[in-house]
């Protein structure tokens, strides 16, 4: 019976080790997750400050362009 209940032993021993590498593998990717986002929100910051402020008028001559081709196409 003592070699059933080493068996146990070690095996509750080997589930604590194991519960205490989930829990630092956990922590590692929560504070990894966390850098990351941090860059991202700075590298977004960067680029929407460098991008230009668009007018309506370039909005909406993308659109405009299309429909004439579209007007164009039909009405041949």
């Amino acid at each position: 019976m003592s070699g059933v209940e080493s068996l146990i032993y070690m095996h509750r021993e080997d589930m604590v080790v194991l519960r205490g590498e989930v829990r630092q593998a956990r922590k590692d990717r929560k504070c990894h997750s966390r850098e990351m986002d941090q860059a991202f929100k700075e590298m977004r910051a960067k680029l929407a400050a460098e991008m230009h402020e668009t007018s309506t008028s370039s909005r909406f001559r993308g659109a405009m362009a299309f429909m004439s081709v579209l007007l164009t196409v039909l009405s041949i």
